[in-house]
């Protein structure tokens, strides 16, 4: 969305029973950033650029910023392996030993509110067993399914 001088780029996801969901990406203000961030600015317009779309960098783009989100790096904090590293290092210098859920309590007090609103309900993410790989057949008939279809189509036009 764009007045011309104040841009601001939205990343719209479709859930079947929660509707449209829109995320702001970046947001641009040409006068102020011209004047203080002119690469940064430029970086944030390339995105929208025929080529960068083509290329994927503009979902590439919002897979990062996604990663970086402040509910993923919350539920990235409450996975057993980084509580069990937090228990070691604060075992160090405690005179008790210490439970892995007294560690996750300390560790969600520690945090910001918004941050643990955006998680939403966490808990201790314990460590998956890695699955036996099933053989793999293949029907000679493969069906391709529409996103498939949808992505060859914008392939095709770059």
């Amino acid at each position: 969305l764009t007045n011309g001088l104040e841009w601001k780029l939205y990343h719209l996801s479709w859930a079947e029973h929660e509707g449209i969901d829109h995320d702001l990406a970046w947001q641009a203000n040409l006068v102020e950033e011209l004047e203080s961030d002119p690469e940064g600015l430029w970086e944030k317009l390339e995105l929208l650029s025929r080529a960068s779309v083509c290329k994927g960098l503009l979902d590439e783009y919002w897979e990062h910023k996604k990663s970086l989100s402040p509910g993923s790096v919350v539920r990235a904090l409450f996975a057993e392996d980084v509580l069990l590293s937090v228990r070691r290092e604060l075992n160090r210098k405690a005179p008790a030993r210490l439970d892995l859920e007294d560690v996750f309590n300390a560790v969600r007090e520690t945090l910001s509110k918004e941050a643990l609103l955006e998680a939403g309900d966490i808990g201790i993410t314990k460590k998956r067993k890695p699955r036996r790989k099933a053989q793999k057949t293949t029907a000679p008939d493969a069906v391709i399914d529409e996103a498939t279809q949808a992505e060859t189509a914008v392939a095709d036009n770059c």
